[in-house]
Protein backbone atom coordinates (compact mmCIF):
# COMPACT_ATOMS: atom_id res chain seq x y z
CA UNK A 1 0.00 0.00 0.00
CA UNK A 2 2.84 2.42 0.89
CA UNK A 3 4.60 1.66 -2.39
CA UNK A 4 1.40 2.41 -4.31
CA UNK A 5 0.96 5.75 -2.47
CA UNK A 6 4.59 6.71 -3.18
CA UNK A 7 4.15 5.90 -6.86
CA UNK A 8 0.94 7.94 -6.98
CA UNK A 9 2.69 10.85 -5.23
CA UNK A 10 5.60 10.66 -7.69
CA UNK A 11 3.22 10.68 -10.67
CA UNK A 12 1.38 13.70 -9.23
CA UNK A 13 4.63 15.60 -8.62
CA UNK A 14 5.88 14.86 -12.14
CA UNK A 15 2.54 16.00 -13.59
CA UNK A 16 2.79 19.33 -11.75
CA UNK A 17 6.37 19.86 -12.91
CA UNK A 18 5.47 18.98 -16.50
CA UNK A 19 2.56 21.44 -16.51
CA UNK A 20 4.81 24.21 -15.13
CA UNK A 21 7.47 23.49 -17.74
CA UNK A 22 4.94 23.47 -20.56
CA UNK A 23 3.50 26.80 -19.34
CA UNK A 24 6.96 28.40 -19.59
CA UNK A 25 7.41 27.07 -23.11
CA UNK A 26 4.19 28.82 -24.18
CA UNK A 27 5.81 32.16 -23.39
CA UNK A 28 7.10 33.99 -26.46
CA UNK A 29 10.53 35.55 -26.15
CA UNK A 30 10.51 39.26 -25.50
CA UNK A 31 12.44 41.40 -27.98
CA UNK A 32 15.18 43.45 -26.37
CA UNK A 33 16.55 46.27 -28.52
CA UNK A 34 19.00 49.12 -28.12
CA UNK A 35 17.51 52.59 -27.56
CA UNK A 36 20.63 54.57 -26.64
CA UNK A 37 24.25 54.20 -25.59
CA UNK A 38 25.69 57.04 -23.52
CA UNK A 39 29.35 57.19 -22.40
CA UNK A 40 29.86 57.74 -18.67
CA UNK A 41 32.94 58.81 -16.72
CA UNK A 42 35.52 56.04 -17.00
CA UNK A 43 38.94 55.28 -15.61
CA UNK A 44 42.06 53.64 -16.92
CA UNK A 45 41.43 50.64 -19.12
CA UNK A 46 37.72 50.34 -18.30
CA UNK A 47 35.05 52.25 -20.19
CA UNK A 48 31.52 52.65 -18.85
CA UNK A 49 28.24 53.28 -20.66
CA UNK A 50 24.62 53.81 -19.75
CA UNK A 51 22.62 51.56 -22.07
CA UNK A 52 18.92 52.18 -22.53
CA UNK A 53 17.08 49.04 -23.63
CA UNK A 54 13.53 48.55 -24.87
CA UNK A 55 11.84 45.32 -23.82
CA UNK A 56 8.88 44.47 -26.07
CA UNK A 57 6.41 41.87 -24.82
CA UNK A 58 4.55 39.92 -27.54
CA UNK A 59 2.62 37.93 -24.91
CA UNK A 60 -0.96 38.37 -23.70
CA UNK A 61 0.29 38.39 -20.12
CA UNK A 62 2.39 41.12 -18.48
CA UNK A 63 6.01 40.28 -17.70
CA UNK A 64 7.47 41.17 -14.32
CA UNK A 65 11.16 41.58 -15.18
CA UNK A 66 13.31 41.25 -12.06
CA UNK A 67 16.67 41.66 -13.78
CA UNK A 68 18.62 41.32 -16.97
CA UNK A 69 22.10 40.55 -18.23
CA UNK A 70 23.42 41.06 -21.74
CA UNK A 71 26.32 41.29 -24.14
CA UNK A 72 26.39 43.96 -26.85
CA UNK A 73 28.28 43.44 -30.10
CA UNK A 74 28.99 45.88 -32.93
CA UNK A 75 29.83 44.33 -36.31
CA UNK A 76 30.36 40.90 -34.73
CA UNK A 77 32.83 42.20 -32.12
CA UNK A 78 32.03 42.43 -28.42
CA UNK A 79 31.64 46.00 -27.26
CA UNK A 80 30.22 45.76 -23.75
CA UNK A 81 28.55 43.61 -21.11
CA UNK A 82 26.03 44.66 -18.53
CA UNK A 83 23.60 43.48 -15.92
CA UNK A 84 20.95 44.94 -13.69
CA UNK A 85 18.85 43.75 -10.79
CA UNK A 86 16.34 46.55 -11.38
CA UNK A 87 12.82 45.47 -12.11
CA UNK A 88 10.34 46.73 -14.64
CA UNK A 89 6.79 45.69 -15.52
CA UNK A 90 6.31 45.13 -19.25
CA UNK A 91 2.60 45.30 -20.06
CA UNK A 92 0.93 42.64 -22.18
CA UNK A 93 1.46 43.37 -25.87
CA UNK A 94 3.46 46.43 -24.85
CA UNK A 95 6.95 47.58 -24.06
CA UNK A 96 9.03 49.27 -21.38
CA UNK A 97 12.52 50.74 -21.19
CA UNK A 98 15.24 49.87 -18.73
CA UNK A 99 18.52 51.70 -18.14
CA UNK A 100 21.50 49.44 -17.48
CA UNK A 101 25.15 50.17 -16.71
CA UNK A 102 27.59 48.40 -19.01
CA UNK A 103 31.36 48.12 -19.08
CA UNK A 104 33.94 47.45 -21.71
CA UNK A 105 37.71 47.46 -21.94
CA UNK A 106 39.88 49.90 -23.82
CA UNK A 107 41.01 46.96 -25.96
CA UNK A 108 37.40 46.22 -27.01
CA UNK A 109 36.91 49.90 -27.94
CA UNK A 110 40.13 49.90 -29.99
CA UNK A 111 38.96 46.75 -31.81
CA UNK A 112 35.73 48.54 -32.68
CA UNK A 113 37.52 51.62 -34.02
CA UNK A 114 39.96 49.56 -36.07
CA UNK A 115 37.06 47.66 -37.68
CA UNK A 116 35.17 50.73 -38.96
CA UNK A 117 37.18 51.57 -42.11
CA UNK A 118 35.73 49.76 -45.11
CA UNK A 119 32.38 48.94 -43.50
CA UNK A 120 29.13 50.06 -45.11
CA UNK A 121 27.00 49.78 -42.02
CA UNK A 122 27.32 49.35 -38.30
CA UNK A 123 25.26 46.42 -37.07
CA UNK A 124 24.55 45.56 -33.49
CA UNK A 125 23.58 42.37 -31.74
CA UNK A 126 22.33 42.17 -28.20
CA UNK A 127 21.91 38.82 -26.50
CA UNK A 128 21.37 37.72 -22.96
CA UNK A 129 18.82 36.67 -20.40
CA UNK A 130 15.77 38.37 -18.89
CA UNK A 131 14.89 37.21 -15.36
CA UNK A 132 11.15 36.95 -14.64
CA UNK A 133 8.91 36.61 -11.60
CA UNK A 134 6.04 34.14 -11.72
CA UNK A 135 7.28 31.87 -14.53
CA UNK A 136 9.04 28.55 -14.71
CA UNK A 137 11.85 28.60 -15.63
CA UNK A 138 12.35 32.06 -14.09
CA UNK A 139 14.29 33.42 -17.09
CA UNK A 140 14.06 33.65 -20.84
CA UNK A 141 16.93 34.15 -23.26
CA UNK A 142 16.90 36.78 -25.98
CA UNK A 143 18.93 37.57 -29.09
CA UNK A 144 18.27 40.57 -31.34
CA UNK A 145 20.22 42.05 -34.26
CA UNK A 146 19.68 45.21 -36.28
CA UNK A 147 21.48 47.88 -38.30
CA UNK A 148 22.52 50.81 -36.12
CA UNK A 149 23.60 53.11 -38.94
CA UNK A 150 24.38 52.93 -42.65
CA UNK A 151 27.58 54.78 -43.49
CA UNK A 152 27.90 56.94 -46.61
CA UNK A 153 30.19 55.58 -49.28
CA UNK A 154 33.62 57.16 -49.36
CA UNK A 155 34.18 59.54 -52.25
CA UNK A 156 37.58 58.97 -53.90
CA UNK A 157 39.96 61.91 -53.79
CA UNK A 158 39.87 64.09 -56.87
CA UNK A 159 36.19 63.24 -57.59
CA UNK A 160 33.83 66.16 -58.18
Amino acid sequence: MKARLRALGLVAALSVLASCASFGSLLERPEVSLVSLTPEPSSGLEQRFRVELRISNPNTRALEVTGLRFELELNDRRLARGQSGEGVRVPRLGDATLGVDATTTLLDVLRQVSGIPGTKEIRYRISGRVFLAGFFPPWIDFDHSDVLVTLPEAVPRGSP
